[in-house]
């Protein structure tokens, strides 16, 4: 225990009050070292716990492309033409878990078979756009879009319509390039 003693009653305590009084002192003064050096461990430490928090906040918000058909000769996805490819959107839950959202192009989940045409950057959501441009013609991939950079806090469609996304959902995209609109389908040396 601390506690604090004027000098002009020193004389009337006690040499047992006296050792409790510095040992308390002594115990006080340790502490207060012990907090110093673990505040100025964590003044150095805690930039880089910032850092690697804003680092990973930002990943999170990055576009991932998973590439499933890969063709690296063929040219590469840019904003100056228009491309038709064959695409089907679901929601992506955070545990990775795929709720379709109803709209794809594919036969197979109920498209009509007809390809999807865009040009980079124009009309379309920002992930969309990050991730063709990270792909070639030809190839087939998977965008994994944040809802940051997908349709954020604006719900599309309709509940219980043709097709829905909830505000604030991630987007994952099964996107085939087949090629330039309008010109030959992209060749197909898969390696």
């Amino acid at each position: 225990m601390y506690f604090f003693v004027h000098p002009s009653q020193m004389q009337s305590l006690s040499m047992g009050t006296l050792r409790a009084y510095h040992r308390g002192h002594r115990q006080v003064s340790k502490l207060y070292n012990k907090s110093a050096i673990i505040m100025r461990q964590f003044q150095q430490i805690s930039p880089i716990f910032i850092i690697l928090f804003i680092f990973g906040f930002a990943m999170a918000q990055e576009v991932k492309v998973d590439i499933l058909k890969s063709f690296p000769d063929n040219a590469a996805v840019t904003g100056s033409h228009a491309y038709d490819s064959q695409v089907t959107l679901s929601i992506e839950h955070d545990d990775g878990s795929l709720t379709p959202a109803g709209w794809s192009t594919r036969l197979e989940n109920g498209g009509d078979g007809r390809p999807f045409s865009f040009t980079p950057g124009v009309g379309l959501i920002t992930g969309w756009t990050e991730g063709v441009l990270k792909m070639r013609e030809g190839e087939r991939a998977v965008l994994h879009v944040p809802s940051s950079k997908g349709y954020g806090a604006s719900a599309q469609g309709s509940k219980g319509g043709a097709w829905y996304i909830p505000a604030n959902s991630n987007l994952h995209f099964d996107i085939e390039i087949l090629g330039k609109r309008g010109g030959n389908p992209a060749a197909k040396a898969e390696l």
